[in-house]
């Protein structure tokens, strides 16, 4: 089972630990904007008012995402008889990201900083002002604490992306002769694709992820702090990550096929008290297209 993921990559890598903007205790206004944070809380403060910090460090780690998707889609259309047509477009997107590191260092809080604790952090101006921007009078906006960070050292990243494209258009057409049908036709194809890939390496340690702790105002008339750890859909992995296996996009494809009714290929009408009905298509797609006839004026 897939572990859900509590830790959100930082913005950039180049957010350095213990003196850089990223640190355990601020707490943040926007929680993909960890660099800007309202409050800091000092060292000492840090040590004598806040959970035991416990760190682990993990050698040689390596991640390797890959994620891509496709769309294309088919129109064939008949004309007449003997002529067909035939349109179809493809695109599609990639995106591969390879970090690796000598080690991974994650400094986390043990528990959850104190009721107490982060009631007198939000009672700070910033905090305040803040979290009574809501859109909504009466409601509140979340603010977010940071409660762990992970530092990679010997930090080195890889990323290629993709982009493609193709488009193709074919006539075809049989003409009747004595002897026999006479086929003759067209195809033009047409495809572009473009890639990119950056490589870098630190030259020091940098803050790679952070996890954050969603805290919240609730309640009407009296307000009351609910907090939790923030599980965002942006969350790249959680403090033991094994690169599980996501799932696989689904690949989207589309078709849709037109022809052109004639004599020969019409079906029959049934009338039943001056209402006709006509059945176009077959199993599941077969519709009924239903005429009233006014018989006042037959």
């Amino acid at each position: 089972m897939a572990r859900q993921p509590t830790y959100l990559l930082a913005p950039n890598f180049h957010f350095k630990p213990d003196t850089g903007p990223i640190a355990l205790g601020n707490i943040l206004a926007d929680p993909l904007r960890p660099h800007r944070p309202l409050t800091t809380v000092d060292v000492g403060i840090l040590k004598n008012a806040y959970p035991d910090i416990e760190t682990t460090t993990d050698y040689n780690y390596s991640i390797l995402r890959g994620k891509s998707s496709n769309l294309s889609m088919a129109v064939w259309a008949q004309f007449v008889q003997t002529i067909s047509a035939k349109i179809s477009g493809e695109r599609g997107n990639s995106l591969y990201t390879n970090y690796n590191m000598d080690a991974l260092e994650t400094s986390y809080f043990v528990t959850d900083p104190t009721l107490e604790e982060i009631e007198s952090r939000i009672k700070a101006p910033r905090v305040q002002a803040t979290m009574k921007a809501g859109r909504m009078p009466g409601l509140r906006q979340p603010v977010y604490m940071i409660t762990g960070v992970m530092v990679a050292k010997g930090f080195a990243a890889l990323q290629e992306k993709g982009k493609h494209r193709a488009g193709e258009v074919a006539i075809s057409n049989y003409i009747p002769t004595p002897a026999g049908d006479v086929g003759f036709g067209a195809d033009l194809t047409k495809s572009a694709s473009t890639e990119q890939s950056d490589t870098w390496k630190a030259g020091g340690d940098v803050i790679f992820a952070y996890q954050l702790l969603k805290i919240e105002l609730k309640g009407w008339k009296e307000k009351k702090i609910k907090y939790d750890e923030l599980r965002h859909k942006s969350a790249f992995l959680s403090k033991d990550d094994e690169n599980d296996e996501e799932d696989d996009e689904d690949e989207i494809m589309g078709q849709v096929t037109a022809s052109v009714v004639g004599e020969d290929n019409l079906p029959i009408s049934h009338s039943t008290g001056g209402v006709t009905t006509v059945e176009l298509g077959e199993g599941e797609r077969r519709i009924a297209c239903i005429a009233a006839v006014d018989t006042e004026y037959n």
